[in-house]
């Protein structure tokens, strides 16, 4: 393999890898905002059942 074939691939899978990593920040960021949800909702049925 050329030196230059070789660059290309590295460079290839780099940017596979920075698109993941921005896939994965935004998944992970949704996770947080719905594990901050049902943190609410899990305190509001809390205070619900304990009028009950």
């Amino acid at each position: 393999m050329s030196d230059s074939g070789m660059l290309e691939r590295i460079v290839a899978r780099r940017v596979e890898l920075e698109e993941q990593e921005e896939r994965l920040v935004k998944q992970l960021a949704e996770v947080r905002v719905e594990r901050d949800e049902l943190v609410v909702a899990e305190r509001f049925a809390q205070r619900v059942s304990d009028r009950g």
